[in-house]
């Protein structure tokens, strides 16, 4: 089964929150999502697939695959 990486989507995003001294916050605002979405990732819950067309806008990059995996049973 091929899931989200929340895990991995959360370092990216952080990374360039990093990289332009933003907080949380005002990427929420930027990008139209509420604060506790991030709260939540950092927990490994799953964003909504609008946020997540959201959050991957805002990385400059619409594509998925670096951040699926496949899970194994």
């Amino acid at each position: 089964m091929i899931r989200i990486d929340v895990e991995a989507l959360y370092i990216a995003l952080d990374s360039r929150r990093r990289a332009a001294h933003l907080r949380w916050r005002d990427i929420a605002t930027e990008i139209g999502v509420s604060a506790s979405t991030f709260s939540r990732m950092a927990y490994g819950a799953l964003p909504s697939v609008d946020n997540l067309a959201r959050m991957l806008v805002w990385l400059g990059d619409t594509d998925l695959k670096p951040y699926l995996t496949e899970e194994t049973r």
